[in-house]
């Protein structure tokens, strides 16, 4: 009935052509989903010994690695503005296997974060979980605000993460962005990271297809 009652004031509000639109629209989004990007790797160890200390010292900004809840309200609260920063499936996978949101502020406020996790990790273009290999950490998002943008943040952010990470016993990063975010793609190879594979993805209905499985591209590199 609830259904009902929402198409009915959409014909209402709208017209009967919008409504039609948008539902031929949802039917497609819901069977049919392609996209695709390049995967990046990164040797931590490798990343340590090299590392050139040319991060902004600036004093006004902060990291915080080890409040993830916190990180998760922020996101939430955002959700309405940018919706693709709050994915509940995302965010099960990250509480279950306790991975790092990690926060950056600058001048007191909340500027951006990086989602990063072991083990297992929900992948969005997938929509399913990932397994990942021994000490392997894989970062699944980062995120400026466009308010604090210009700063390079986001090197700063990514660079305080990887020396974490190396901390806490990971050997190995990976990531993976789209040919399309030219930002993101400068600034993990600014921090090391090279590509390694491309996989493109469709899936229709319930039926997935991969150009290659990321779990064997791991495979194929630890051996």
């Amino acid at each position: 009935m609830l259904l009902l009652r929402k198409a009915l004031l959409t014909i209402k509000e709208e017209g009967l052509r919008s409504f039609i639109v948008k539902t031929i629209a949802h039917i497609i989004e819901a069977t049919i989903c392609s996209n695709s990007a390049d995967w990046y790797h990164l040797d931590i160890n490798d990343y340590i010994q090299h590392q050139k200390h040319t991060t902004n010292d600036d004093i006004n900004i902060t990291v915080t690695f080890n409040d993830s809840q916190a990180t998760m309200d922020w996101l939430y609260e955002l959700k309405s503005e940018i919706n693709w920063l709050w994915n509940k499936k995302e965010i099960n996978t990250a509480k279950k296997y306790s991975h790092y949101y990690i926060l950056i502020k600058l001048n007191g406020q909340k500027a951006g974060c990086i989602k990063v996790g072991g083990s297992r990790v929900y992948i969005t273009d997938f929509d399913r979980e990932i397994v990942l290999p021994e000490n392997t950490a894989f970062i699944y998002d980062t995120f400026i605000h466009a308010d604090f943008r210009g700063h390079r943040l986001a090197t700063r952010l990514v660079n305080e993460t990887l020396t974490f990470l190396a901390i806490q016993g990971y050997s190995y990063v990976w990531c993976h962005i789209p040919r399309w975010n030219h930002a993101s793609i400068k600034t993990y190879k600014k921090c090391g990271f090279l590509p390694v594979t491309y996989i493109r993805y469709f899936r229709f209905m319930f039926w997935s297809f991969y150009s290659k499985h990321p779990e064997k591209v791991f495979q194929n590199l630890i051996k």
